[in-house]
């Protein structure tokens, strides 16, 4: 916190003319540069957002700077693996620097219950999930989930979802 950069405003002294420090953040303004836009990645879709009436422009590659000929940002877009995310926002003629997010592809944890000793894995559509019931952590050389199976004994069921090449954390059930 620096009380005299220029993005604080002081607004007053008290009845003993002793320095209130009471501060609003201004924003910058200037009316030569847009501001960055911003970049967010929520559920394995990503969002940006930039100043009121600005148009945006992104890559997905990582490489590739973004230009007005690039894609145009109408709604937020799925991913289904990692990227880097570059986007600029264009308004009145003045274009922003670029803005960068490495956002991350998900994938929901599998959800196991069992009913009258009869395990049942729920997951996200599409993916496969693998389990283990000898308490080891699964890996996709563990046995295929295909369908619900019983369990004759005290055990712990662990599972993983798999989907474009992507790993769910592990999920438990003793």
């Amino acid at each position: 916190f620096n009380k005299d950069s220029p993005r604080f405003k002081t607004y007053g002294t008290n009845s003993n003319m002793q320095d209130v420090y009471v501060y609003a953040i201004q924003e910058d303004v200037n009316p030569d540069v847009v501001a960055k836009p911003t970049i967010s990645c929520a559920d394995n879709k990503v969002t940006i957002t930039a100043v009121e009436g600005a148009s945006v422009y992104y890559t997905t590659d990582g490489v590739t700077e973004p230009t007005e000929a690039s894609t145009k940002y109408e709604a937020p877009f799925a991913i289904t693996e990692d990227m880097t995310v570059k986007a600029i926002a264009v308004k009145d003629g003045k274009t922003s620097d670029v803005a960068i997010a490495e956002v991350k592809y998900t994938i929901a944890q599998p959800e196991i219950t069992c009913t009258e000793n009869v395990v049942t894995i729920t997951y996200v559509d599409g993916a496969s999930v693998y389990y283990t019931i000898d308490g080891s952590n699964p890996t996709t050389e563990s046995t295929r989930y295909t369908e619900p199976f019983k369990i004759t004994k005290n055990v712990t069921v662990k599972a993983i979802a798999v989907k474009n090449g992507v790993s769910s954390a592990v999920a438990s059930q003793a």
